[in-house]
């Protein structure tokens, strides 16, 4: 099946095969192509005759990128991929990002530490113990880490049963702990 020779607007002007008679009426001073699949379907003879005569010839992806600078995901093919020199994130943004990340996570503790103060003391009036528990997490490469959580449940609610889900009307729950299940 012959695919269709389109204008940037849209509008068809025929068929690839007619790709020599289209050139000569509008004389264009280059022609993009955009096909997902040249293979068995782009003619080679005429384009190549075609650029030789000088009228550039790009690829779609290429055209895209050139004009707003970034690169097009859903054209890429894997080769494209294989053997691109900027796959994955530059260093300097990854120290930039990390600065940053960090700059608003103080701020945002800065902000929230009122809040972490008056949860911590509900937390200390309504029973008995430590506001904050100690939980073991699994991080990146897995790299184990320490997390720090407001006390929902009694102190020794895990003495007896071992680590369960909390389920609903959990008689370990505090009356700190129901709002904070019902607010996390």
């Amino acid at each position: 099946m012959d695919s269709q020779i389109k204008l940037a607007g849209g509008k068809a002007l025929g068929q690839i095969s007619d790709l020599q008679e289209i050139v000569a009426d509008l004389e264009p001073d280059r022609i993009v192509v955009g096909m997902a699949d040249r293979r068995n379907r782009l003619p080679l003879n005429q384009p190549l005759q075609l650029r030789l005569s000088g009228i550039r010839i790009e690829d779609a992806l290429a055209t895209y990128e050139a004009t707003f600078g970034w690169s097009s995901t859903c054209g890429l093919r894997p080769p494209q991929l294989i053997f691109s020199k900027e796959l994955g994130p530059k260093s300097g943004r990854l120290l930039a990002q990390s600065f940053y990340s960090l700059c608003i996570a103080a701020l945002a503790a800065m902000i929230a530490t009122p809040i972490m103060l008056l949860v911590a003391n509900l937390v200390k009036v309504s029973s008995p113990g430590p506001a904050l528990f100690l939980q073991k997490r699994i991080g990146k490469n897995n790299v184990v880490f320490a997390t720090y959580k407001f006390r929902s449940m009694s102190c020794d609610a895990e003495a007896t049963s071992g680590a369960v889900w909390a389920r609903k009307d959990d008689p370990r729950v505090t009356l700190a702990g129901k709002w904070l299940h019902r607010w996390r």
